[in-house]
């Protein structure tokens, strides 16, 4: 397939979404869905956008995995990633059966009711513990399928941890990269990753790689509040985008 297939104004598109999404992912340690999904949708369809966000988080675990790796409290981890690898296949087997704009939208309200509950503030009010971890596991993983935005309920259950910054970052990393094999699989299998995803993928990991390693650098010294409050903001505003457009 020729390289100039590809190098259009929605790659450009897609490779500035793709460096934001970067930015927050290694800032975060998640995230970078909650912006791709929604704008990848717009720019190529349900099941395009979903297949290259899962190729993409692939390539970028190899980045990440190794320092979060030793950080990860697996005890809480292990359960909720396994249990959420066995659901995903219901997830991507609604992404291939719905409808393109009704997946769109579902898409679009999932980041917006998300961004909204981080903003305001609010907890899980429990601890981490293997009965919870396996239920967050489960809705994680059918996001994970059918929208590929498995970070948000994860997220929520993370933070209401007792752990430093840096323990509740590496357990987000670990669990996104993981569950994305399955992921991954899945959408093989029900063939929703073809060849011209693969290229574009291809062409945008570099990005997505350049742009993780500015964020997890910026992580060291910057107002990690701020910068999540700005992010938060940048989701409320594209998933509206997305629900009007």
């Amino acid at each position: 397939m020729p390289l100039t297939d590809f190098l259009d104004l929605r790659f450009l598109a897609a490779a500035i979404v793709t460096a934001v999404s970067g930015i927050m992912r290694g800032f975060i340690g998640t995230g970078s869905a909650l912006i791709t999904a929604p704008l990848f949708t717009l720019l190529f369809g349900p099941q395009a956008a979903i297949g290259t966000i899962a190729l993409l988080k692939i390539g970028i675990a190899l980045q990440l995995m190794p320092n979060a790796v030793r950080l990860t409290p697996w005890r809480v981890v292990a359960p909720m990633t396994v249990v959420g690898s066995l659901v995903v296949p219901l997830g991507a087997w609604a992404l291939i059966v719905a409808d393109e704009t009704l997946m769109r939208r579902l898409i679009a309200l999932v980041v917006l009711a998300f961004s909204l509950i981080l903003l305001s503030g609010w907890r899980y009010p429990g601890q981490p513990a293997p009965a919870s971890s396996i239920a967050i596991g489960g809705l994680s993983g059918i996001l994970n399928g059918a929208t590929g935005m498995g970070g948000p309920p994860v997220t929520l259950y993370i933070l209401a941890a007792p752990w430093a910054m840096e323990v509740a970052r590496a357990a987000l990393i670990s669990h996104a990269c993981l569950i994305m094999v399955p992921t991954f699989g899945s959408l093989a299998v029900g063939s929703v990753v073809t060849g011209t995803i693969v290229w574009r993928a291809f062409l945008l990991l570099p990005v997505y790689v350049v742009t993780t390693w500015i964020g997890s650098r910026t992580f060291r010294t910057a107002d990690e509040a701020a910068f999540r409050r700005a992010a938060l903001w940048l989701l409320v505003v594209v998933a509206v985008a997305t629900l009007v457009v």
